[in-house]
């Protein structure tokens, strides 16, 4: 199981190369900068996401049309095989 399209030799040869590159030292100091970065990247993209939302003029008229326009589930006008049946029965001995 690996991150993407990588898997877990790649990534032991990436942690090797980066650890011969930056040393025992500044690795964990670099991982440490690296994970800040991505969180405020993720951060603000959500931010810029959540903005994007709020000012769409559109999105509740969009939603009340899909609203209405979206099945209901109603009454079932398939009648159920083994309930009795409701059609009345026309007598044969009748003159």
């Amino acid at each position: 199981m690996g991150i993407g399209n990588l898997g877990m030799a790649e990534m032991a040869i990436v942690f090797v190369i980066a650890l011969i590159v930056f040393g025992p030292r500044r690795l964990p100091e670099i991982g440490r900068s690296l994970g800040s970065a991505m969180r405020e990247f993720r951060r603000s993209l959500n931010q810029i996401q959540r903005e994007i939302e709020l000012a769409d003029p559109v999105k509740p008229l969009k939603d009340e049309v899909n609203s209405i326009l979206s099945p209901r589930p109603g009454p079932s006008t398939v009648s159920d095989p083994s309930s009795p049946s409701t059609t009345p029965k026309q007598d044969s001995a009748s003159d």
